[in-house]
């Protein structure tokens, strides 16, 4: 079975689950053989979850993509962290290529008491849309998000509404900057899609994400990560440096100020 692609090969090794499927491999001039049974498993959008710093509770937590689980999964290792006394995060997105619309707004208010997210514009008014902070209660840890050149789509929303809502600092470098809608109709004489852009992203105070992305507030010129120790890392050392100081924390509380203006319920989240 050579010459297949990913996908191609995933298709052929998936089944209802309970089945029994034969697996055949060959690595580095070895063979193996098994018999599997199909079943669901569960992948986590979270693929990492550590405190940076015990004595100043900085919190980390890497999302490498924005699938149905992903607000469940954050919040999860949120709350791990915050029983341990995390006082302030950072949200790792670098190389996250996006996802779901949906869980990017969801895990936007889940850090915004209040704000617009995102919004779409298209050429019908069908395709115009508009997307705010309703959420009752929100994290008022202080943030900072870490993003780079392969942080696309729901990642740059995300990105974006954190920063011109002045809700946390973004470090890294500037995003891929993908910033449409894409609409999928089926073919009838054919079992195939066409896929059309019908819309573009904006951010909250307006401008458009297509091409342009994020530019981050502190730029680190390292064009990729240059460890696979985190505590080596250029761009987590520069968040441990932002972190330091007070201006998350101020950033954090500013941004608080709509829930008394408001009069929304109280914030949680803050540090025990």
């Amino acid at each position: 079975m050579g010459g297949l692609t990913l996908n191609q090969v995933a298709d052929s090794i998936s089944g209802r689950a309970g089945t029994q499927v034969t697996m055949a491999i060959e690595r580095e001039g070895r063979r193996y053989r098994a018999d599997l049974v199909r079943r669901s498993v569960y992948v986590s959008s979270v693929t990492g979850t550590r405190m940076l710093d015990e004595q100043s509770k900085l919190g980390y937590v890497r999302l490498r993509q924005f699938s149905e689980s992903s607000k469940e999964d954050l919040e999860k290792a949120m709350w791990t962290l915050y029983n341990q006394g995390m006082q302030t995060l950072v949200l790792d997105l670098r190389g996250n290529p996006g996802g779901l619309l949906d869980e990017a707004i969801d895990l936007c208010d889940l850090f915004l008491p209040c704000g617009t997210i995102v919004s779409t514009r298209g050429r019908n008014q069908s395709d115009n849309s508009s997307e705010a902070a309703v959420s009752d209660k929100t994290w008022a840890i202080p943030l900072i998000v870490l993003i780079d050149g392969g942080s696309a789509s729901a990642s740059e929303i995300f990105a974006a509404a954190i920063q011109e809502n002045d809700r946390g600092v973004i470090i890294g470098r500037r995003s891929y900057g993908k910033g449409t809608v894409q609409t999928h109709f089926p073919l009838r004489a054919a079992s195939a899609n066409v896929k059309l852009t019908t819309a573009m992203f904006y951010s909250p105070t307006g401008r458009q994400m297509a091409g342009e992305g994020v530019i981050p507030d502190v730029t680190v010129t390292t064009q990729e990560r240059t460890s696979s120790n985190v505590f080596e890392d250029l761009d987590v050392q520069q968040a441990m440096q932002i972190a330091s100081t007070d201006l998350p924390r101020r950033m954090s509380e500013d941004a608080a100020v709509c829930r008394v203006r408001t009069g929304r319920p109280d914030l949680y989240g803050t540090a025990p």
